[in-house]
């Protein structure tokens, strides 16, 4: 991911945090290829559908992972913002 891009992740992450809410980011399937993170799919197969289904499969995991679920901020930039417009998904608290 590029420096800038990674700065600004990183400080939308830190504000959520400090107001108590747990920022989700991840890769869509299909996506960051070229980057530190390349995902399993195909770019040329991404629906709406599909990350939607990402975005929930993201969120199924956080307990798995320790993390607590009843304040999670979902950030996303472009079409990752649709998507989680899109989803609708009640365990979502914030978006940016």
């Amino acid at each position: 991911m590029p420096k800038e891009d990674g700065a600004k992740w990183s400080e939308l992450g830190s504000r959520l945090a400090a107001a108590g809410v747990t920022a989700l980011r991840f890769t869509h399937r299909g996506c960051g290829a070229g980057g530190p993170d390349p995902s399993d799919g195909a770019f040329e197969d991404t629906t709406l559908t599909g990350r939607i289904e990402d975005f929930r499969a993201a969120l199924d995991a956080l307990p798995s992972l320790g993390v607590t679920t009843n304040r999670v901020g979902a950030i996303g930039s472009s079409y990752g913002g649709m998507v989680v417009l899109a989803a609708l998904d009640p365990r979502v608290a914030a978006l940016a």
